[in-house]
């Protein structure tokens, strides 16, 4: 590769909702004497379902039924992020299982407008990227009578239907509700071709788009002028990744998946980064946060010399030293910034230098590592002078 500045998005790597999940299977696998069981995988991250099945305290299924079949299964079970239909709660408690609801709290927000409207006889277009998408079943199977899936513009499929011609049976009785990992943009034009269409139509007067997965894309947006291609890291499952995908191809032009060390090492062989001077990464809301900066070591490494810079309101400024530390003593970002400064991006670049470096390395010191001083979140970039 030829990049001389990596650009990584901020924010980027688990939501507030991920985190919530992520952690109720933890401590339930703690807590319960018996392995637990989480209907459907918690967030849709393969890295994520791998690591908290290791051990054999944690069981993935996508049928009830099939629990009882599990090695030494217990009796409880908890419900993914993406939300679960009336039909599932009720298909456990028949089973006598014990439940948690590790739901995201904005997708039940979503399930409680559809039941509201549903209740006041209105007709709800449910806007979805896929009719088997989680999220999508979860909502609409708390009315699915009063219910009809519309494709957000661009996605096709079994199940949804064309905002240009979908058909409704009470033009003056129409509500409109999202899932909530979809494109902006896409998700505004989609409405406005129904609003259009359904002058009646109510938008509810809270978007139902998470906040994570526009703040992810405005990153994007704002980043994608300054790159030549973007490395977005997400599972092909996941929404909210795949819409960055195609959000960063669009804008920067340039755009590859990542889920693997492998991918990364299949691009540099297909030569598909020649000529890439300024790279951008960003994550989805599933993607780990310590996935996205093991990228940025790695896809930084090929580099021979290094030194960080910041930027803030367009300006940049590079640090001559060779170690400098962030003083912000709760530095989420864990990268190379001072405090105050608020960007999209936190921006890497190499220097000239006259004496090689044959290696650079992060230095962290976290809680578990600095428990004398648990609040200090201490972010390096250190070179290592070759030999």
């Amino acid at each position: 590769m030829t990049v001389e500045r990596i650009h990584l998005a901020k924010p980027r790597g688990f939501c507030a909702g991920v985190v919530m999940a992520i952690q109720a299977v933890e401590k339930a696998a703690l807590r319960e004497e018996k392995p637990v069981t989480v209907y459907h995988s918690i967030v849709h991250n393969h890295t994520v379902v791998e690591r908290l099945s290791e051990g054999g305290r944690v069981h993935f299924v996508e049928d009830l039924d099939t629990i009882e079949a599990l090695p030494d299964s217990g009796d409880t079970v908890i419900f993914s992020a993406h939300g679960i239909s009336p039909a599932v709660r009720e298909r456990a408690r028949a089973l006598g299982l014990s439940t948690i609801d590790a739901t995201c709290p904005l997708v039940t927000k979503v399930h409680t407008e559809a039941k509201k409207y549903a209740r006041e006889g209105y007709t709800i277009l449910l806007i979805g990227d896929s009719a088997k998408h989680q999220e999508v079943i979860g909502t609409r199977g708390e009315a699915p009578e009063n219910t009809i899936l519309v494709g957000v513009l661009g996605k096709t499929g079994a199940g949804l239907h064309d905002p240009h011609t979908v058909e409704v049976p009470d033009p003056e009785r129409l509500v409109v509700l999202t899932q909530t990992t979809l494109s902006v943009d896409d998700t505004r034009k989609t409405i406005e071709i129904l609003k259009g269409r359904f002058p009646a139509l109510v938008v509810p007067p809270s978007e139902d788009l998470c906040y994570a997965t526009k703040n992810r894309q405005d990153a994007v947006k704002n980043i994608a002028p300054q790159v030549d291609a973007f490395l977005v890291l997400t599972s092909t499952h996941s929404s909210n990744g795949m819409r960055l995908l195609e959000l960063a191809e669009a804008e920067a032009g340039r755009a590859y998946r990542l889920e693997t060390a492998a991918d990364l090492q299949a691009l540099e062989q297909n030569g598909d980064l020649d000529g890439v001077r300024s790279l951008g990464i960003t994550s989805a809301a599933s993607t780990p946060t310590t996935s996205c900066r093991t990228w940025w070591h790695t896809s930084a490494a090929s580099i021979p010399s290094c030194r960080s810079s910041r930027k803030a309101n367009g300006k940049t400024s590079n640090s001559a030293s060779r170690r400098r530390f962030c003083r912000r003593r709760r530095c989420r970002a864990r990268c190379s910034h001072d405090p105050g400064l608020k960007s999209e991006a936190c921006v890497w670049t190499p220097p000239q230098l006259r004496v090689p470096f044959q290696a650079f390395s992060f230095g962290f010191s976290v809680r578990h590592i600095s428990p004398s001083r648990p609040s200090l979140r201490v972010c390096a970039l250190r070179a290592t002078r070759g030999a």
